[in-house]
């Protein structure tokens, strides 16, 4: 049973890496940009936000970068709460999401 399980998590982890790749590469190809729906942007404001997320940079070096910061954790600022980090809104929800997981779960095998 645990050389099942083991066998699993491992075959999760290449799954897991290619779902990554292509939703990476799928948002970039995509026609538009993260601020092109934002109105009353000057040039010069879009051009400065372009730059401090890192999108003229190539598009290979977005993809290392952005590895790298999934890897530690950091998924950066979250636009809806500016005053929040997208790392401290998982933190957050987290205990909740575990205690209704493991009801569910409880639940399940009863």
């Amino acid at each position: 049973m645990l050389r099942y399980v083991f066998r699993r998590l491992l075959t999760a982890i290449p799954t897991l890496f290619v779902i990554v790749t292509v939703a990476f590469f799928l948002i970039r190809v995509a026609p538009g940009g993260p601020f092109n729906q934002e109105r009353g942007l000057s040039p010069e404001i879009r051009a400065n936000l372009e730059a401090q997320f890192g999108l003229g940079d190539p598009l290979w070096l977005q993809y290392v970068h952005y590895l790298g910061n999934l890897l530690r954790g950091n998924f950066g600022p979250s636009y809806n709460m500016p005053d929040f980090t997208v790392t401290e809104l998982f933190a957050k929800g987290l205990p909740i999401s575990v205690q209704l997981g493991s009801s569910a779960l409880l639940l399940a095998l009863l």
